[in-house]
């Protein structure tokens, strides 16, 4: 792709033992700049309810910093980084800690993992460049960056499950906030003359037994799931009624229904869709290297792919003008895709300063992000239900879309 020419997730990592891993290198600077080089700021879960998360996300980000000022740093300077927490859900601490992060300088912001934390401050983040990890609600496609994909992705994979497994009649019981998984696994399901029935409900509902109707009136052959924690009881209404034999689950619904007390077998033969999220473990080294107390990884190489991708685009954006928040979110799409791979933050550096197109590939896999800001395809893994209603053996890894 060409350049532009003029784009839910207990430990606290404060600034402090951030700059206590850095010392006084560049990298831990909190200071505010006057040379026109890349700050980025990081909004990700010292405290709340996804602070496990929290150490391990901010070493990774850390990492990044290190690597890319290792290798040049951008623009012809050293990348400041300024460390922020994004608290919980209440959004409060989120919105101050944007605000501090906006008046010391930040171009760019690494974070939050919450989708809704994103949802309920757009306002907030409208004059910085932003890259979450972990925020995958589909009502955030074309309002920021992510390095995971749009929920709705993998409905298209839960639908071709179904299709390769032979089902002629398809229900999707998926809750409000889900419906894009529905809508793009009945795209696919359609495709192949199945017959779907999608039926939707509120994210928060007491009326079980009236939806567990609804499904068991269409009488399909097989049931796709995108809810949550409701999903079991769903599951349990629907074992009165007689359920289908073949069950499809995104991850959040087949927790829930490993979690219930169903009959034996009820689930054997089921198959959950989650997300690939493994860690490699010379990427775990580098973590555990930096920070010994990083226990919690998951969503650590997205939030270290999220700082490289916004240096790259900075630095494309360096080619021809000054660093803004406006100029990295012109070209952060660009450097994920359409051009020369790159595996490491000195190789892409140095691709971009020859002039080259890059599209560089990270620890969290190769993204190519779209113009909305989501990746194209991402790497799911696929879990099979046992006898006894829970996942056994390793799950099967796929791309998807395959293409």
């Amino acid at each position: 792709m060409r350049r532009p020419t003029p784009a839910v997730l207990g430990v606290v990592v404060c600034a402090a033992a951030v700059l206590a891993l850095t010392g006084p290198a560049p990298a831990g600077a909190v200071a505010p700049r006057t040379d026109g080089g890349l700050i980025i700021g990081t909004a990700l879960p010292d405290t709340g309810e996804l602070s496990d998360y929290g150490r391990g996300t901010q070493a990774a980000v850390l990492l990044a910093v290190q690597d890319i000022n290792a290798s040049g740093g951008v623009g012809g300077s050293k990348v400041t980084l300024v460390p922020g927490n994004s608290g919980g859900t209440g959004g409060e601490v989120f919105a101050r800690t944007v605000g501090r992060l906006i008046g010391r300088g930040a171009q760019a912001i690494v974070g939050p993992l919450s989708s809704q934390l994103l949802i309920d401050n757009l306002a907030a983040v409208k004059d910085v460049a932003v890259v979450s990890p972990a925020a995958s609600s589909d009502r955030l496609t074309g309002k920021v960056f992510r390095v995971v994909p749009a929920e709705s992705l993998q409905g298209g994979l839960l639908g071709s499950l179904a299709v390769d497994d032979g089902v002629r009649r398809l229900a999707i019981v998926a809750r409000n906030s889900s419906a894009g998984v529905a809508r793009e696994a009945a795209k696919v399901a359609r495709a192949a003359d199945v017959s779907v029935r999608i039926v939707t409900y509120p994210d928060r509902t007491d009326k079980i037994e009236k939806i567990a109707g609804e499904v068991a009136s269409y009488r399909p052959d097989s049931l796709i799931f995108a809810g949550g924690s409701e999903t079991g009881a769903l599951l349990s209404a629907l074992v009165k009624k007689g359920i289908p034999t073949r069950l499809y689950f995104t991850a959040s619904a087949g927790d829930s229904a490993a979690r219930r007390d169903l009959p034996s077998r009820t689930l054997e033969g089921a198959s959950m869709v989650s997300l690939d999220l493994r860690v490699d473990d010379y990427f775990a080294e580098q973590l555990k290297a930096l920070d010994p107390r990083v226990k919690q990884m998951e969503f650590s190489p997205q939030a270290y792919d999220a700082a490289v991708i916004i240096a790259l685009a900075a630095e494309q954006a360096a080619q021809t003008g000054p660093i803004t928040p406006e100029s990295i979110r012109a070209n952060i799409a660009s450097v994920t895709t359409g051009g020369r791979s790159c595996r490491s933050v000195a190789t892409c550096l140095t691709f971009i300063g020859l002039g080259e197109d890059i599209a560089y590939i990270g620890p969290a896999g190769d993204l190519r992000l779209k113009s909305s800001g989501s990746p194209s395809q991402a790497r799911y893994g696929i879990s099979t239900f046992g006898s006894g209603n829970r996942p056994t053996g390793r799950p099967r890894y796929v791309m998807w879309p395959s293409s």
